[in-house]
């Protein structure tokens, strides 16, 4: 379905008979990515120390791709001194500047044509529900962030991210060195420490409609961005990982008919990371861990039971 599309309050398609192309604006629901903050590597110690009291959000670049029967005038308009509002009926403005134009190919008289802006106004939102619900079913997540389940924010995880998880970071090069006079070089080998890493997760995020959806939207991304490290649980692991949150990308809008469902990816730093050794815990049919009576918290660890 084409969108009506507004720049500055002109129907693009009525004054230069331009439209955007189907999913040509995707780009417009990335969020911002983190300016990345100071850090301290650390050599006798895994990951990073990173400073974020006060993590900034970047710039970003939006592309969006037309078809026009009168390109050089849309095009012309578009290049006019200032900032331009868009608006396309998804229940959000942006406010944008002509960067390049990537790409264009010419059928007939019509021309395809794609166009990069510059958003330099990333926005927070201060009032918001962490973890608001979506309004439609969503399936059990593995992942909670702070506390928060992740599927209170209408998400949903692709499977296989939890490769990602599990991979092990590089290891830190520690001290060596080479002599000319012999074959290879004298190694530093007396500890073994490990690098932070990004893992970055397929996800879809689901609401019942677009009011719904930006409140998940903002809640998800701005409880990302909060001072200080994350905190990522991982259910299959029964882990926590200290992570920041880096970029997300790939936005691809599925369907906003009867329900919103968007697709992208999310990138998260994490600054501490180690490979430990498997413990095997009891736990229902449902991935519910069984804890003791006693204190309602202590798992039965099968390796102990079957000793």
């Amino acid at each position: 379905m084409n969108r009506v599309c507004l720049v500055d309050g002109v129907d693009i398609f009525k004054r230069y008979g331009a439209k955007v192309t189907r999913n040509g604006y995707n780009d417009l629901l990335t969020f911002p990515p983190l300016v990345t903050p100071d850090s301290t590597s650390w050599p006798e110690e895994d990951g990073v120390e990173v400073d974020l009291m006060d993590p900034k959000l970047d710039v970003k670049e939006v592309s969006i791709s037309f078809v026009a029967d009168e390109e050089n005038d849309f095009v012309n308009f578009l290049c006019q001194p200032g900032y331009h509002v868009w608006s396309m009926g998804l229940g959000r403005e942006w406010r944008l500047r002509i960067n390049t134009q990537s790409n264009n190919k010419l059928i007939d008289t019509t021309s395809v044509f794609t166009l990069k802006f510059i958003d330099d106004f990333p926005t927070r939102a201060s009032d918001y529900i962490s973890g608001p619900g979506c309004g439609v079913v969503i399936p059990k997540c593995n992942y909670e962030m702070d506390g928060v389940s992740w599927r209170d924010y209408g998400i949903i995880v692709k499977k296989g991210n939890r490769d990602e998880v599990l991979k092990s970071s590089a290891v830190k090069q520690n001290l060596s060195q080479k002599i000319r006079t012999k074959d290879g070089q004298f190694y530093d080998v007396d500890q073994v420490v490990f690098e932070a890493k990004d893992v970055t997760f397929d996800l879809y995020m689901c609401a019942e409609n677009l009011e719904r959806f930006w409140q998940c939207y903002d809640a998800f991304f701005n409880d990302l961005i909060q001072p200080d490290e994350r905190i990522l649980y991982a259910g299959y692991t029964d882990e926590e990982y200290p992570c920041y949150y880096k970029k997300s990308s790939n936005f691809k809008v599925l369907t906003l008919s009867d329900k919103v469902m968007v697709e992208f990816s999310l990138t998260l730093v994490f600054t501490s990371f180690r490979v430990n050794e498997t413990e095997y815990i009891l736990a229902s049919e449902d991935d519910e861990r069984i804890v003791c009576e006693e204190d309602g918290e202590t798992c039965i660890d099968l390796g102990i039971a079957y000793d």
